[in-house]
């Protein structure tokens, strides 16, 4: 994209870790919800190399067992997250 590199804010995280109801979805879609902080089945942390996150989703979600099949055969390998830009 241009061969510039995003730099992250360390805070930028910061307002998302205090609110409990962020979600986890699989290709950005709200539809397939992997997990979620208010069901305690996504679990967010902060380090100093960036946000770091788990997901223990229902093996009986088929979303979650389409998801985990691919992520074990490798065929996902990555993620992203949505942001908002916010005008200082």
């Amino acid at each position: 994209l241009g061969g510039y590199v995003e730099q992250i804010d360390p805070a930028a995280f910061d307002d998302s870790l205090a609110n409990d109801d962020q979600i986890a979805s699989y290709n950005h879609d709200y539809a397939s919800i992997l997990g979620r902080r208010s069901a305690d089945n996504l679990v967010l942390t902060k380090d100093s190399t960036g946000l770091r996150y788990s997901i223990t989703g229902a093996a009986s979600d088929p979303d979650v067992v389409r998801v985990a099949e691919k992520v074990r055969a490798g065929s996902v390998v990555g993620s992203s997250f949505s942001r908002r830009s916010v005008r200082m």
